[in-house]
């Protein structure tokens, strides 16, 4: 796959992200919104990039231990994301190395609710983790789509680790879906991902390979 480390990408965008994350953890002013022996959801009102919208951190502890590539494919792979994240429409790729650094155009439908995203993507090797650093790029990338609302991913850091026979994977995220409705109902968000970690979950485990299989 050919990761790099962070710091030989000597990205300051990409850094700035990480060193923000690293900031919001030591301060750890996290507001629990849902919590089980596999599963926590947290949230903050906002971050210092936007005020507006909460700023969720989710982590999963799963049993088994899922290899890196089952991990980016059963997020990225369009078919295999659509299959159990009913929201997602449209995964596609623009330009640039998948999964190393990349830029994509996502579209999703939440009942009347359509929404596109333009983002670009870096996937790096971070202390004892893998990182997928995200946020939104400009519309020269993809213009606005007619019927769509573009979204703005103002911070999505994802980081994948492997302990022993457990993957454990914590997501950061704060999104602008750029939607009246969304911004009335922002305060839901952080209690419907209980849902969508359960269908994560049950993808990921399944798509797993079995013990001692090639």
């Amino acid at each position: 796959m050919g990761l790099k480390k962070l710091e030989d990408l000597k990205d300051p965008k990409l850094d700035e992200l990480v060193g923000y994350i690293e900031e919001i953890e030591s301060e750890n002013k996290w507001e629990e919104v849902v919590l089980q022996d596999w599963l926590s959801v947290k949230k903050l009102d906002g971050s210092k990039y936007n005020s507006t919208y909460p700023f969720t951190k989710v982590q999963m502890e799963l049993e088994k231990d899922i290899p890196l590539h089952v991990l980016l494919e059963q997020f990225n792979n369009p078919d295999l994301r659509r299959s159990w994240d009913g929201g997602i429409k449209k995964i596609e790729i623009i330009e640039g190395n998948y999964p190393n650094d990349y830029i994509v155009y996502n579209t999703l439908q939440v009942l009347f609710f359509k929404g596109d995203y333009v983002e670009r993507k870096a996937t790096v090797i971070y202390k004892d983790s893998v990182m997928v650093l995200c946020y939104s790029v400009g519309d020269e990338k993809k213009p606005p789509q007619k019927g769509y609302n573009r979204g703005c991913t103002i911070l999505s850091v994802s980081i994948y680790k492997n302990e022993g026979q457990k993957t454990k994977i914590t997501i950061f995220n704060q999104t602008d879906p750029n939607s009246k409705l969304a911004k009335a109902a922002k305060d839901l968000g952080p209690k419907q991902l209980k849902s969508w970690c359960s269908k994560c979950k049950n993808a990921l485990m399944k798509a797993a390979p079995s013990k001692g299989s090639n």
